[in-house]
C-alpha cells in the first residue's frame, strides 16, 4: 500500500483537500513512489523479485458522504494521470528503471469495475452528484465524466445480494460508481488507459481488482480486443515483447474446509478467453483456519490435491497469508504459526506475495512503515536484522534454490483429521531432488505414526533440527521443517517385538468410555499423536487393556487413529481406526430483553452509514450452552443476522466478544475488557477470550504477565440465518484441557471490527458509533452475563 509504505518526498503529502491527515486512519499518510524506490535494498534483501503496488492513479481525495479517503488507490478519478499524493509520471518511471536495472518485476493494481464514489440517489429515487472535499463531482477524465449516463454507468444501488450475478455485476460495490463494462466506449477507455501504462512505464503485470464484479466474459475483449487504437493487453504485451506479462484477478472467495464451491467459482475467470491467473483466495483461507485457528491439518491438504484438477497448473495463482482488505496474520494469532503458514505458501505451487510490514511483525491491518505515518508509533519499521524479515529471506533463498518447490508436484504424507497437529507433503520434480515439509500446527508434542519419509536420507535445510522424520519420532509442538533428499538409506527390520491391539475396529462410532485390549510390550496408548496425553495400559496375562475416554469426540465424521506405544523401545502398534459421536448435553438457556443495545451508558447510537439504517446487528437475545465432556458449544441468538458485505464467516455488522474464565487452567486472569475500555462485571475475570466478526476469528489466552497474547486454535463458528444464530464449539485443547467444565463462566458482549474496534464518537459517523467519547467510554453495544456453568 503505496501511502502507507515509505514517504520518499514529503512536499507532495498534503493536496489541501482535507484528505491528509497521518493520525487519522481514514486520511492520507504521506508514502509515494519514490519511497518505494528508496526502500528496493530492504525490498529486494528480502527476497522479493517483483513488487505490487495498490493502483498509482488519481483518486477521489475525501469522500465527504462516505467519511474515508481515497488513500489505497481504488477510487479512480482519472485512470491515466498519477496521483499527486504519490508524485509524478517521471517518478513512476523512475521506479519501473530502478527495479528493471534489478532484475526485478513491477506489478500494478488496476481497477475496471468502479470509479469513486461520486453518485447517490437521493429521496426521490433520483441519482445525484455528490462533490468530494475537492470540489469534483465526476471523474477527470472525459470518457468517464459523464457519470449520470447509463451508457457509462450502471445506475443500480449497492449490492446486497452477493448470490445474484446480475445485481453482483451492475450494482454499487459499497457505493463505488459501477462502470458499464458492457458499453464499448468505456471498455475501449480502460484498455487505453491500462495499455498506456505497460507503455509509459515499462509496467510488468497487473492486479485486477474486483473482478468478480464484473462478467468473465469481460476479460476477453480485455485482453484480445483488436482495436488498432485501443488494442487488448496481451496484444499490447506481445508488441512490447513482454511474452511474460502477468494478468491475476481478485476473486475474494473462501470455502469452508473441505469444499470446492468457490474454487469453482474462481476457475470461471481463468482461461484463454478470460484471465491468466487469479489469487488462490481459497487457499489462503484453508491455510488461516489451520495456522491460525487450529482447524484439522487434513483440510490444507485436501485445498492443496483438489486445486489442480479444477484450475489445471497452480504454478501462476499468487498466494498470501495476509493483505489489506483483512486482518493481518498477527492480529489473530502469533508468531509461531505465522511461521508455519509462510512456510506453507513458500514451499507449495504458486507465487508467494508478502504484504509490506509481515516481515516486521506488523499487526495493525494497515499501519505504516514509516515513522511519519499511521500507525507506525513515530518510528521507522525498516529493520533487516527482525526475525521474520530474516526468516522470509530464508524461505525466499531455500525457495529459489530447490526447483520442486516452484515446478513440482505435490505428493500429501501426514495430516490429522481431528484438529491442529501433524502436517506433511513432499514436493516432486522429474531429475530433481524432493523436498520434504514436515510441521505440528499444535501447542504440544505429537507422534509421526506414518512410515512415508522412510527408505530415504533427508537433510534438513536451514534451521531444521537434525532429526530423521521417521515412524515414532515425536515431532514438537509448532515445528516447521523442512528436508531435502540426498539419495537412499537402508531401513532396518521391523521389531518382532511391537506392540499389538487386538480389539476389532468397531463398525459404528463408539461413546462415552471404550475399552481396549492387546498384545507386546506397550506401556501406552497414544490417540490422535497426542502424547502428552498418553494413557498408560494395565498388564493381564493374556497381554494388556486400556480405557479411552471419548466424551469430547463430537463429530461421527472425523476418523481418529489410536496406537499403543512402549516408551523403552518407541515401538508402535499398527494403528487402529475409529470414529466417536457424543450427543450434545444442554446446561444453559438464558435470554436478554429485546431493544437494549444501546450500551453500558444506554446512549449509544449505531452508525450513520447508509449500511447501518434498520440494522440492529449487535442486540443479543439470549444464549445457549452445550457440553460434551470438555468440549464447549454456545449458540447466541441474535434480533437479525446482516451479510450486507458478503462476509466468509456468513455474518457482519457486529463483532462478538466473548469472555471465558475456565477453572483450573494454567496463566493468569484478566480482570478488565481487552480493547474494550471498560470493566467486567462484579468479580469475573477472564483467562479465555474470543474475537470473532464477519472476516476474524481469533482466540487470546491471559499470560503469567497478565496480557492478551492469541492463540494459535480457536472456536469453530455456524450460522443459522433463519434462526438468526451463531453457534461457537471450543474443542477442549483451545479452553486449555480443563479436566472439567464445572464453573466455567461467560460474559458476551457485542461491538463491530473494521481492522481494530470500529471508533466510538460524541455524534455517530458513517463508520463510528454516537453517544460516547472515543478516549474513555467502554465500547460495547449489549452484553450477557456472566453466567456460571453447573
Amino acid at each position: 500500500m503505496t501511502d502507507r509504505f515509505a514517504d520518499g518526498n514529503p512536499r507532495n503529502n498534503n493536496q489541501h483537500a482535507d484528505e491528509y491527515d497521518p493520525a487519522d486512519g481514514r486520511k492520507w499518510s504521506g508514502g509515494d513512489l519514490a519511497g518505494v524506490q528508496q526502500r528496493l535494498d530492504y525490498i529486494q534483501g528480502l527476497g522479493a523479485t517483483a513488487v505490487w503496488i495498490t493502483p498509482p492513479v488519481r483518486n477521489l481525495w475525501w469522500n465527504v458522504a462516505g467519511h474515508f479517503g481515497g488513500y489505497h488507490g481504488y477510487w479512480a478519478n482519472h485512470f491515466q494521470q498519477v496521483d499527486p499524493h504519490y508524485g509524478t509520471l517521471a517518478d513512476y518511471k523512475r521506479l519501473a528503471d530502478a527495479l528493471h536495472a534489478r532484475d526485478m518485476r513491477l506489478v500494478q493494481d488496476i481497477v475496471v469495475n468502479h470509479t469513486g464514489n461520486y453518485t447517490q440517489r437521493n429521496a426521490q429515487g433520483q441519482w445525484v452528484r455528490t462533490p468530494d472535499s475537492a470540489g469534483l463531482n465526476r471523474p477527470l477524465q472525459a470518457a468517464f465524466a459523464d457519470n449520470l449516463s447509463p451508457s457509462s454507468y450502471h445506475l443500480e444501488p449497492s449490492i446486497t445480494d452477493f448470490t445474484d450475478t446480475t445485481k453482483l455485476w451492475n450494482g454499487q460495490l459499497a457505493d463505488l460508481d459501477d462502470l458499464n463494462t458492457e458499453s464499448p466506449h468505456i471498455r475501449k477507455a480502460l484498455r487505453q488507459a491500462y495499455g498506456y501504462w505497460m507503455r509509459e512505464v515499462g509496467v510488468d503485470a497487473f492486479r485486477v481488482d474486483t473482478a468478480f464484479y464484473v462478467p468473465p466474459s469481460y476479460f476477453d475483449d480485455f485482453m484480445h480486443a483488436a482495436d488498432p487504437e485501443a488494442p487488448g493487453i496481451a496484444r499490447v504485451a506481445k508488441a512490447l515483447n513482454k511474452p511474460d506479462f502477468l494478468l491475476f484477478g481478485e476473486g475474494f472467495a473462501i470455502d469452508k474446509p473441505y469444499r470446492n464451491t468457490q474454487d469453482h467459482r474462481i476457475a470461471q475467470y481463468l482461461g484463454p478467453k478470460a484471465l491468466p491467473s487469479m489469487i488462490n483466495f481459497t487457499y489462503y483461507g484453508t491455510s488461516l483456519d489451520v495456522f491460525a485457528r487450529g482447524a484439522p491439518t487434513a483440510a490444507l491438504l485436501h485445498r492443496l490435491q483438489s486445486q489442480p484438477a479444477i484450475y489445471g497448473d497452480t504454478a501462476l495463482m499468487p498466494t498470501f497469508v495476509d493483505n489489506h482488505d483483512v486482518d493481518r496474520f498477527l492480529a489473530q494469532s502469533n508468531t509461531a504459526s505465522l511461521r508455519q503458514a509462510l512456510l506453507g505458501m513458500f514451499t507449495v505451487p504458486g507465487i508467494p506475495v508478502i504484504y509490506y510490514g509481515t516481515e516486521q511483525s506488523m499487526s495493525g491491518q494497515r499501519d505504516s512503515m514509516f515513522a511519519g505515518g499511521f500507525g507506525s508509533a513515530g518510528r521507522d519499521h525498516f529493520d533487516t536484522d527482525a526475525p521474520l524479515y530474516r526468516y522470509i529471506a530464508q524461505l525466499a533463498s531455500t525457495r529459489k534454490s530447490h526447483r520442486a518447490l516452484t515446478h513440482g508436484q505435490i505428493m500429501p504424507w501426514v495430516s490429522d483429521q481431528s484438529g491442529p497437529g501433524l502436517l506433511g507433503w513432499r514436493m516432486q520434480l522429474a531429475g530433481e531432488p524432493s523436498v520434504l515439509v514436515l510441521m505440528n500446527t499444535a501447542d504440544t508434542p505429537r507422534l509421526l505414526t506414518d512410515d512415508g519419509a522412510q527408505g530415504m536420507q533427508w537433510l534438513p535445510l536451514g534451521e531444521t533440527p537434525k532429526v530423521m522424520p521417521v515412524r515414532g519420532t515425536v515431532i514438537p509442538g509448532k515445528a516447521a521443517w523442512v528436508f531435502v533428499a540426498n539419495g537412499t538409506a537402508s531401513v532396518s527390520a521391523e521389531s518382532p517385538l511391537n506392540p499389538a491391539i487386538t480389539t476389532a475396529p468397531p463398525t459404528a462410532p463408539v461413546s462415552g468410555v471404550w475399552r481396549l485390549q492387546g498384545t507386546g510390550p506397550a506401556t501406552h496408548l497414544i490417540a490422535d499423536g497426542r502424547v502428552q496425553d498418553a494413557i498408560p495400559v494395565t498388564r493381564t496375562a493374556e497381554g494388556w487393556t486400556a480405557t479411552l475416554d471419548t466424551r469430547s469426540w463430537t463429530e461421527s465424521d472425523i476418523a481418529h487413529q489410536v496406537v499403543a506405544r512402549d516408551e523403552r523401545s518407541g515401538a508402535l502398534s499398527a494403528p487402529l481406526g475409529l470414529r466417536a459421536s457424543n450427543p450434545w448435553q444442554p446446561v444453559l438457556n438464558v435470554t436478554d430483553p429485546r431493544d437494549d443495545d444501546h450500551g453500558p451508558l444506554n446512549r449509544y447510537t449505531y452508525p450513520a452509514g447508509a449500511d447501518w439504517q434498520s440494522v440492529r446487528s449487535a442486540d443479543l437475545l439470549g444464549a445457549q450452552v452445550q457440553i460434551a465432556g470438555t468440549r464447549l458449544r454456545l449458540t447466541l441468538t441474535m434480533r437479525m443476522l446482516s451479510s450486507t458485505w458478503n462476509p466468509a464467516n456468513g455474518f457482519d455488522h457486529v463483532s462478538l466478544q466473548v469472555y471465558l474464565q475456565v477453572p483450573g487452567v494454567a496463566g493468569k486472569s484478566i480482570g478488565t475488557t481487552y480493547e474494550q475500555r471498560g470493566q467486567l462485571p462484579g468479580d469475573f475475570t477472564w483467562n479465555r477470550l474470543l474475537r470473532i466478526h464477519g472476516w476474524s476469528n481469533a482466540l487470546f489466552a491471559a499470560n503469567d504477565r497478565g496480557e492478551a497474547v492469541a492463540l494459535s486454535e480457536t472456536a469453530t463458528v455456524k450460522v443459522d440465518r433463519s434462526a438468526n444464530t451463531i453457534t461457537l464449539e471450543w474443542p477442549a485443547s483451545a479452553l486449555g484441557s480443563p479436566s472439567s467444565l464445572r464453573g466455567t463462566q461467560l460474559w458476551i458482549n457485542t461491538w463491530d471490527y473494521d481492522g481494530g474496534l470500529r471508533p466510538l464518537t460524541a455524534q455517530a459517523t458513517p463508520g463510528s458509533f454516537g453517544g460516547g467519547q472515543g478516549a474513555d467510554d467502554p465500547m460495547w453495544m449489549d452484553a450477557i452475563g456472566p453466567l456460571t456453568l453447573p
